[in-house]
């Protein structure tokens, strides 16, 4: 007997649910804040300061992990639960305290996906924050 063919075979069923999780990393919106003042350092001679003054956006994500969660099925469903989340929650909630929000969200997040007979288990879910002086 040929075990050649065999052991990619075996190695394939056994690496194929690792390779199958993933993670992404969907935009839920942004939340705009009164202006915010940057500081620049100009040098001609002597060290002075320019200030310069924008609006402060800050960006929310949802990093959500599970299974399969690449798939384009999967993905689209996720997302859709993803946005109607944010939306109810508003998402000045989820920018200024994202660790407050975050078990709202989860929750929220698998019972919508739940209502839509989402097929995979869901690992991790998590909201993150960037801050940005325009």
């Amino acid at each position: 007997m040929n075990k050649q063919p065999f052991l990619p075979g075996l190695a394939a069923l056994l690496a194929g649910p690792a390779l199958a999780a993933g993670a992404v990393e969907l935009e839920l919106g942004h939340f705009d804040l009164a202006h915010c003042r940057e500081v620049q350092w100009k040098s001609n001679g002597s060290t002075s300061p320019i200030f310069r003054y924008g609006t402060q956006t800050i960006i929310v994500h949802a990093m959500i992990d599970g299974p399969n969660i690449n798939l384009e099925s999967r993905l689209s469903v996720v997302r859709e639960c993803a946005n109607l989340v944010s939306s109810r929650i508003g998402m000045s909630s989820l920018a200024w305290n994202p660790a407050r929000s975050n078990d709202l969200f989860r929750a929220s997040l698998l019972r919508c996906l739940d209502e839509r007979n989402y097929p995979d288990e869901i690992f991790t879910i998590a909201l993150k924050t960037e801050d940005h002086c325009q």
